[in-house]
């Protein structure tokens, strides 16, 4: 990955310019306000393929086309079975990733993975016996 994309290496909250500059209203109330109205878009389980607007040292921030952003967690990215994950190995801003719902929360908290087991496999499997 091009450190570059990542903006200044040294500020480890540079991530947020990217994402505020997306979502400017982002865990404001008018953001969460709207968000209570869009959520029934979306499913856990659902697998949606998004474009990256941010990368902090803790995940990639997906745009999935709401008011807020989602977090791809770098433990949920399916590259981590290469190895321990790392900010610099995954997909870049502007990269579009095939993902999975992983949670839907009140207050604009929207996880995905990647990754093949999940909760919510589990919770799928146990619902169709």
């Amino acid at each position: 990955m091009n450190s570059d994309i990542l903006g200044n290496k040294d500020d480890p909250h540079a991530w947020m310019t990217d994402v505020r500059s997306r979502f400017p209203d982002w865990n404001r109330p008018r953001a969460l306000k709207r968000w209570k109205k869009d959520k029934h878009n979306f499913a856990i389980g659902q697998e949606i393929k998004r474009e990256v607007v941010a990368i902090a040292p803790f995940g990639t921030w997906l745009d999935i086309g709401t008011c807020i952003p989602a977090l791809l967690h770098f433990f949920n990215r399916e590259d981590t079975d290469e190895g321990p994950p790392r900010w610099n190995n995954g997909p870049e801003i502007g990269e579009t990733v095939l993902c999975r719902i992983a949670s839907l929360g009140d207050h604009s908290d929207i996880s995905v993975t990647q990754r093949d087991s999940s909760p919510f496999d589990d919770n799928a499997e146990s619902a169709s016996q």
